[in-house]
């Protein structure tokens, strides 16, 4: 059905759970066995809990569950054993008998030529006992008359033979209340290329969970589809690799900047069209979480559609978007190289260091002049990602407007210590990436240092200063 749907066999290759999802709208998940179960890498899941995941999902009856056979199998070992390389089995049935034995019902889609393996219709001797075979639902003579491509397997060789298994979800509403889905674009130039130091510029939306999701521990299923370009129709290399982080946040309107904050779960970045997470509802704790699309070195342009599945009702909403008016500052930390170089420090040019050491003072400065009735101000620095970096705007000592009056014309003056705390921060020390939270800032001079955590760190520097409203920044010479 689904070839005919597509045209033909003439087009790129698939697995069930995109086929399905196509036919059926279902929720494509899928679980890769570890190639090494003494060390499970992060995309994969353990033997033990994938056998769990296997059997509970046969049980519930909202599901379809395929394996496919490993693409290491050869055409002679794939045929020595009655499988197919590359090819996808449906899975009719889950048994666990009572001496511990595992075991798979299979079925090869073409209706014919089956497994020839352990627990085969030739294995006679692993069917031997009748009340093993009542047990299963095996008829061991019936089985014999007829090739319908149905066979049992054991789950070990499950495991040798096959890599993963593709799960499709009912989206009936006794499975999951509440849904909603939309759409988007994501432009390859917005944001930075490797996103593992900055991710405020990537998608993100938030979502708020209602009481009752979170009381009852609600489950939260997020599904990233990626829209298939016709060059990938025409049978182009996917090179896209995607994935999304669940993140927890203050407000529905907060952004997130770094990929390690307050970071509930991290997704395992793959090609596949379709990407799926699961998280469990907390607590209270949980109430508002964001959801940060990432793409592993971004190279294309790319459309999506995020979809949202919650067994209790909940919102999708989006963070706030940037501040409107932004400046960009360029500078550079380095030391002092001649007599005639201007640096205001003699002995240590324009890397200064933290505030607290003497030479803080001779740190690249500007002056921000913020006009009446104040603004919503940010900032962000960008730097070669060996420097730890930070950013404050602190008082000028000619103070504010309401004790200056009119500051036309007015300049803060280079500050050399902090005798209160700045007014904007970005923090803790953070290598080649820092950035504030948005803050109102009185109307009122002001002054602007960006700093490294060691004196003599030396680099180039790109300073994003957003704003509300314009504002008069100038440098300090």
């Amino acid at each position: 059905a689904y070839m005919k749907l597509c045209g033909g066999y003439d087009f790129p290759g698939s697995n069930s759970g995109v086929d399905l999802f196509c036919l059926t709208g279902w929720i494509p998940e899928r679980l890769f066995f570890p190639e090494d179960p003494k060390n499970v890498r992060d995309f994969e899941i353990p033997v033990e809990r994938a056998w769990e995941r296997l059997n509970s999902a046969s049980s519930w009856g909202d599901c379809l569950v395929t394996v496919s056979t490993s693409k290491e199998l050869t055409e002679e070992q794939a045929e020595s054993v009655g499988l197919f390389t590359g090819h996808a089995y449906a899975v009719l049935g889950v048994v666990q008998t009572s001496n511990g034995t595992r075991l798979l019902q299979l079925k090869n889609p073409w209706a014919s030529k089956g497994w020839k393996g352990r627990f085969s219709s030739r294995d006679k001797m692993s069917w031997r006992d009748p009340d093993f075979c009542k047990e299963v639902g095996y008829d061991p003579a019936s089985a014999t008359q007829f090739d319908d491509g149905v066979f049992w397997m054991s789950w070990g060789d499950v495991l040798l033979y096959f890599r993963n298994i593709h799960m499709s979800w009912s989206t009936d509403p006794k499975l999951f209340r509440c849904r909603t889905s939309v759409h988007g674009y994501w432009n390859k130039e917005t944001g930075p290329s490797d996103d593992s130091y900055n991710v405020g510029d990537n998608p993100q939306y938030t979502v708020t969970l209602s009481e009752k999701a979170i009381e009852s521990k609600a489950k939260l299923w997020i599904l990233l589809s990626r829209h298939v370009t016709k060059q990938e129709q025409e049978g182009r290399e996917v090179t896209d690799f995607l994935t999304q982080h669940i993140h927890r946040i203050k407000n529905p309107k907060e952004r997130v900047w770094y990929p390690n904050s307050n970071n509930v779960l991290t997704g395992a970045y793959t090609n596949n069209q379709h990407v799926l997470v699961k998280y469990d509802v907390k607590g209270p704790e949980d109430k508002f979480l964001n959801i940060v699309l990432s793409q592993y070195k971004k190279s294309n342009d790319l459309g999506y559609t995020l979809s949202c599945f919650c067994t209790e009702n909940f919102e999708l909403g989006q963070p706030e978007q940037h501040l409107p008016k932004c400046q960009q500052l360029v500078g550079s930390w380095k030391l002092r190289d001649s007599v005639t170089d201007k640096s205001y420090s003699l002995a240590i040019g324009t890397a200064g260091g933290p505030p607290g050491k003497g030479s803080f003072g001779s740190n690249p400065q500007w002056s921000v002049r913020v006009p009446a009735e104040g603004m919503r101000i940010q900032v962000s620095c960008k730097a070669p990602k060996d420097l730890p970096i930070n950013v404050i705007l602190a008082r000028g000592k000619n103070g504010s407007i309401s004790q200056q009056g009119d500051l036309n014309g007015q300049k803060s003056k280079r500050i050399h210590h902090l005798y209160e705390d700045p007014i904007i921060d970005t923090g803790a020390y953070r290598h080649g990436f820092a950035v504030s939270e948005v803050v109102f800032v009185p109307a009122g001079l002001y002054t602007l240092v960006a700093n490294t955590f060691e004196p003599g760190q030396v680099g180039k520097f790109l300073l994003d200063f957003l704003s509300s409203k314009g504002v008069l920044i100038s440098e300090i010479e």
